[in-house]
């Protein structure tokens, strides 16, 4: 089974606390390309019977990851 996981925009390394690929409001986090992003692999891999799920945006991090809200 595979799982699709989104941990940064831009190319390289995870994970920094100021890496600039946390979360919204982050340098190289835009939430346009995100949503198109996940739109295009939903639509790839529909149909395909061992992709079994999708992670929005793994390991959010910094001062705009919002914890406190995430973990209610």
């Amino acid at each position: 089974m595979v799982i699709l996981d989104n941990h940064i925009s831009k190319p390289g390394w995870c994970c920094d606390e100021s890496d600039g690929n946390g979360f919204f409001g982050d340098q190289y986090f835009n939430p346009d390309l995100w949503i198109k992003g996940l739109t295009v692999m939903a639509s790839l891999f529909k149909g395909t019977p061992y992709v079994v799920g999708m992670s929005l945006r793994n390991e959010l991090r910094g001062r705009k990851e919002n914890a406190n809200d995430w973990y209610r």
